[in-house]
């Protein structure tokens, strides 16, 4: 059930998005066309290729500035599962030093 209902979460997605595709393929048409109408849809049509066209290009460069910021801090440090911290040693020895105590007493 849940793998089905992910399936047409995905549809639903993919058909939006070439709706989308398309509404900004038809748009840029319009804006493209040198035609001198004085007609208003045309001109609003016009005018919301071009704002679609300024919002594309300064999507693209926030997406290159995050690029090059993340590029500039270099790769990301992972910590290693195998080897443990410098806090789990000090862990480690005092349980060693309270069992030493306990076997002391005995």
């Amino acid at each position: 059930m849940h793998s089905q209902l992910k399936f047409l979460e995905q549809l639903d997605r993919l058909e939006k998005q070439r709706r989308e595709e398309e509404e900004r393929e038809a748009l840029l048409c319009i804006a493209g066309c040198r035609c001198n109408s004085e007609d208003p849809e045309q001109q609003r049509l016009k005018q919301r290729a071009k704002e679609m066209q300024q919002l594309e290009l300064a999507q693209m460069e926030h997406r290159d500035a995050n690029l090059a910021a993340l590029a500039a801090l270099g790769p990301r440090k992972r910590k290693s599962l195998e080897a443990p911290g410098p806090g789990a040693n000090q862990v480690h020895m005092g349980s060693l030093r309270l069992k030493e105590h306990q076997f002391e007493s005995l």
